[in-house]
């Protein structure tokens, strides 16, 4: 284990440069490539789901007709 650390200590000092840069360009994809990714495989929105029920829901829950348990179940 100590002579593989030694060997890649010695390769980081003699390339720092080619370290830098390729730890850069790692990072820059790992945020870079999803982003890229998902945008140009994305499907436009064709429907969307609506409850009716969700505007009435803090009065659903104030209210006294079942327990507070019952209704989060």
């Amino acid at each position: 284990m100590g002579e593989a650390l030694r060997g890649a200590r010695t390769a980081l000092a003699a390339h720092p440069v080619v370290f830098a840069s390729v730890t850069l360009a790692v990072a820059a994809l790992n945020v870079a490539a999803p982003v890229a990714i998902l945008s140009a495989v994305r499907k436009p929105l064709d429907f969307y789901t609506f409850n009716p029920w969700l505007k009435r829901l803090p009065e659903y829950l104030a209210s006294d007709d079942a327990r507070l348990a019952e209704k989060l179940a």
